[in-house]
């Protein structure tokens, strides 16, 4: 048994450490210079603990150490979705791959030979329980979930990459209803595509996802919602 050490994680900085340092110890032991940090972690681009290690924004921090490896001066949080990653990733029998953790904060994570290289987090499924029930749009919704409404799912996605900015478009909820143009019980499905449906513009506007590109995309999670990101990556 290893005890891993751990660090308060943002970026590609402590959770990217501690998703590593995991799968160093696994896999490939070995710390010269005796800081608690495997040198297959500390390695730079080539993987050799003799090249200077990978400094994405060049501030002069490794991005191992770096609570801001991207420079946008925001930090990003994974806590213990790694393991997720990682264990796909070995079920698969691959090292390359982008991936989405639909859910409470879904996540999207980028691992190139692997490792990860960059990931981000989206409020998605919290704002989706949020507005759902304790915003004004509740009073228009039924007061459960029901089956998915698919085409009402695939216009939120697709009025989410139109113009007019997600709290716009979210009000339009409302209005569908007011107006008699939707049926209460289509618009929690509606109301779900636009908040999965900004999620993937964010996306495709950062270059973490490029779907023209056949990039594809592994989704890990809970199949009821996992289904709903599988129908948008082959849409989209």
């Amino acid at each position: 048994r290893h005890s891993f050490p751990t660090r308060r994680s943002s970026d590609l900085g402590g959770a990217l450490a501690v998703a590593n340092i995991v799968m160093a110890y696994l896999n490939v032991p070995g710390d010269e210079d005796g800081d608690g940090i495997p040198d297959s972690v500390e390695a730079g681009p080539n993987h050799k603990p003799c090249e200077p290690p990978i400094d994405t924004d060049g501030d002069g921090k490794p991005d191992y150490r770096d609570d801001d490896s991207d420079a946008d001066g925001v930090p990003d949080v994974m806590r213990g979705e790694e393991t997720q990653v990682f264990g796909a990733l070995e079920l698969l029998g691959c090292s390359d791959a982008t991936l989405v953790l639909p859910g409470t904060h879904s996540k999207w994570v980028s691992v190139r030979d692997g490792r990860v290289t960059g990931f981000s987090t989206h409020l998605t499924g919290e704002c989706y329980a949020l507005l759902r029930h304790q915003s004004m749009l509740a009073r228009g919704l039924p007061p459960q979930d029901g089956p998915l409404h698919e085409r009402s799912f695939d216009d939120g996605v697709a009025r989410a990459q139109q113009p007019g900015g997600l709290l716009h478009h979210v009000f339009g909820v409302r209005a569908l209803g007011l107006f008699g143009r939707r049926l209460d019980a289509e618009l929690e499905s509606y109301l779900s595509g636009l908040l999965i449906g900004d999620e993937l513009r964010a996306q495709r506007e950062t270059g973490a996802w490029q779907p023209a590109s056949g990039d594809a995309v592994l989704v890990v999670g809970a199949p009821s919602l996992a289904a709903r990101y599988r129908s948008e990556e082959h849409t989209s």
